[in-house]
């Protein structure tokens, strides 16, 4: 017997279409093949192991995909929900065996009531997608109005100072079904890293083009957007092996911890 599983669809306030409603789909897969279950596995373990009475909490993914994190924090025990805007994504992540709650929305506007979450994850870059700096405050205020008061934040995020320094310009790519070109650069004033990506299939020639687009962020960029939104930074890492953040630590990790008293209305 088959399982169904019910994807919430809520309204996605946005005019027109952004790059990120165009390419977290079944392309995005197919770029990133080395981004598998072993990995969502390790990282989940690691942060776990640093939640308090992880077990009891109440998580939401943000940006969760295909799921694979949010498999790996249902095989933990916690009680993990995860959200996205990809209905491509989200259909893969239904079909998993877990049997996965999971709900289509824009990460701005969360269908969750006040200080329901004990602890939000955003893993893999989920974050520095939007225009502004005021609207990544306006996002970081929103994750803290659904996070529990002294529950917690958890961003896996690039690390600036790599990005800039090794940003590799042009990278080229194959598999059985089509051949991937990665055109990298900075945005004109330097605060955007912009991705060109060009996927031509080898059986019909049909070419489709797509772009990333992420805010570089320093960490002291990120703490104060965090501490703006309601957040105390709690512990940061480099890397998922615990390192220290450094300017060659291949990612940067925040663990922060909501304010008392501090909860958007």
């Amino acid at each position: 017997m088959s399982r169904k599983v019910k994807v919430t669809d809520t309204e996605i306030r946005t005019n027109g279409v952004n790059w990120f409603q165009e390419w977290f789909g079944l392309d995005y897969l197919r770029l990133y093949p080395h981004r598998d279950e072993a990995e969502a596995q390790r990282q989940v373990v690691f942060l776990v192991d640093l939640l308090p009475k992880a077990a009891s909490l109440e998580v939401l993914d943000i940006g969760c995909g295909d799921g694979r994190h949010l498999a790996a924090l249902s095989r933990a025990g916690l009680a993990a929900t995860g959200l996205d805007l990809s209905a491509p994504l989200l259909q893969r992540a239904a079909a998993r065996p877990e049997n996965l709650r999971l709900v289509r929305s824009d990460m701005r506007l969360l269908p969750f009531a006040t200080g329901r979450f004990g602890a939000l994850t955003s893993f893999f870059t989920s974050f520095g997608y939007f225009p502004s700096d005021e609207d990544h405050v306006a996002l970081a205020t929103e994750f803290r109005r659904v996070t529990r008061t002294n529950g917690f934040l958890f961003i896996d995020f690039l690390n600036e100072s790599v990005v800039r320094r090794e940003l590799p310009r042009t990278t080229y790519s194959e598999d059985e079904h089509a051949r991937y070109e990665q055109r990298r650069s900075l945005s004109a004033d330097g605060l955007r890293v912009e991705k060109h990506i060009t996927i031509v299939e080898k059986q019909t020639g049909r070419e489709r083009c797509y772009v990333e687009s992420v805010r570089l962020y320093t960490k002291h960029d990120l703490e104060l957007i965090l501490m703006r939104s309601g957040y105390t930074i709690a512990e940061l890492w480099g890397d998922f092996t615990g390192q220290p953040p450094s300017s060659v630590a291949p990612r940067l990790l925040i663990l922060a911890q909501a304010h008392e008293h501090s909860l958007p209305r």
